[in-house]
């Protein structure tokens, strides 16, 4: 969970992060200038004669902890002076300007004196935006006694009692910042309206399914009800020279069976070119299996064979005698 700190809350950090952590609900606490699913800013470094672009975030001394970060060294020093000039990369920026742990990054103040900061760790790559977008290069940095510089206080729940805990946290919270209310949110919520677009393609894409579904099945039942009438009387003639019923039914859906299989033929390529374009959105994307579009054709075929055999079966089971007198 995340909330944006006031000037109030800024001056009493401490005392806010250690009021929180005597709550058994509430594991975890640290800050940041940003959090994922929103856009950090970008910041320029020298390295080997050049200048790089990476995205940065500003954090303190829980943070990499917090957010459970797996390969070298992925935290920093607790109230280490040291650790303000040390950074923590991601694999992204490690594999595309050729950096590892001890490269130096160089900075320059607004006086113009060098800043020189040492990787001392990787992370794994993470989406902090959109499946859209590849993972880019990215940079965190430890920088304490700058509570201005961190925008977000990040609380990590243990699950147990989340609406309990949540107002735990908003009593904590107006103690110290009477005069303004909390803002908060969860990091799934917020993650879940990166694909809010999607979702209502998704909405939209069931309706007009079913509703395709259920014409055409109406559609079906309409044209299998007129072929049977229209073939009464060879139908009655076919069973009184020894035609089975199975026989029957096999004579009247194999018409049906010739045109979903056109169907199929035209309609896989299309549906496919027309996926394969909007996956192209996404940096990060599944991968459009043949048999996505067999079972999808399996699935209209029984379905259409269900309602022609039906109407099929009341013709071919009907005595033959009164189809021989139907006019």
């Amino acid at each position: 969970m995340w909330s944006s700190p006031t000037a109030d809350l800024l001056s009493n950090l401490e005392a806010f992060k250690s009021d929180l952590m005597q709550n058994p609900m509430v594991e975890s606490v640290s800050l940041s200038s940003s959090v994922p699913g929103i856009p950090s800013n970008m910041e320029g470094f020298g390295f080997n004669d050049e200048t790089i672009q990476t995205w940065l975030w500003y954090v303190d001394k829980e943070y990499m902890d917090m957010m459970g970060t797996t390969v070298g060294r992925t935290w920093f020093l607790k109230d280490s002076e040291a650790e303000i000039a040390s950074i923590i990369i991601n694999e992204a920026a490690k594999k595309k300007f050729g950096l590892e742990l001890g490269s130096t990054l160089m900075k320059y103040d607004n006086a113009g004196n060098p800043m020189p900061f040492q990787v001392v760790g990787v992370v794994e790559d993470f989406n902090f935006t959109s499946l859209r977008e590849n993972v880019d290069p990215f940079v965190f940095r430890y920088h304490p006694g700058t509570p201005w510089l961190m925008s977000w206080v990040n609380v990590k729940l243990t699950g147990e009692d989340t609406r309990a805990a949540v107002d735990y946290i908003k009593n904590v919270y107006d103690k110290l910042s009477p005069d303004k209310p909390i803002r908060h949110y969860f990091l799934d919520d917020k993650l879940n309206l990166l694909y809010a677009k999607e979702d209502r393609q998704v909405g939209m894409i069931s309706l007009f399914s079913m509703l395709s579904l259920i014409i055409s099945v109406l559609g079906i039942l309409g044209l299998s009800i007129f072929t049977s009438q229209y073939r009464t009387k060879e139908i009655g003639i076919r069973k009184i020279n020894g035609a089975t019923v199975g026989e029957i039914l096999a004579l009247l859906n194999k018409s049906f069976v010739k045109w979903i299989i056109i169907a199929f033929v035209v309609a896989t390529p299309l549906a496919y070119l027309a996926m394969n374009k909007w996956l192209e959105n996404f940096a990060y994307k599944t991968a459009l299996s043949w048999w996505i579009f067999a079972l999808a054709g399996i699935i209209a075929l029984i379905v259409a064979l269900l309602t022609v055999s039906w109407q099929s079966w009341r013709a071919a089971s009907r005595n033959p005698v009164e189809a021989l007198r139907y006019e």
